[in-house]
């Protein structure tokens, strides 16, 4: 298993900041794990309600298991649950996602994407 290291961590934390940023989103929180599912980098823009770290640590946590976006893991549970698409129950405007780094390691990045 190759380590993320802290620096890389970190610049992935300001890369999802600044897009949050570039985009006009709301307040989010970003959560990097390791490959190990261990917390690297943490960070909550000012105005993020008041659970946001636990989801974002939470979501990070289940894409990084699975090796899915939780919007994939949300697909793929309401299709196991015989809903078809469509009708499962909507992420606002929050998923999570697996970023692999140049070296191979893996790392999770929750990030907040506009809603359609």
């Amino acid at each position: 298993m190759i380590a993320l290291s802290l620096a890389a961590a970190w610049r992935v934390l300001g890369a999802a900041t600044a897009k949050c940023a570039e985009l006009r989103l709301k307040p989010m929180a970003v959560a990097i794990l390791d490959a190990r599912g261990c917390l690297k980098a943490f960070a909550a823009q000012d105005g993020t309600s008041l659970l946001r770290a636990e989801v974002a640590h939470g979501k990070a946590h289940g894409a990084l298991a699975l090796g899915m976006g939780s919007r994939a893991i949300l697909k793929r549970g309401s299709l196991a649950a015989g809903l078809t698409p469509g009708t499962a129950p909507r992420l606002k405007s929050s998923s999570a996602m697996p970023i692999y780094g140049r070296l191979g390691e893996k790392a999770t990045m929750h990030h907040v994407l506009p809603t359609r």
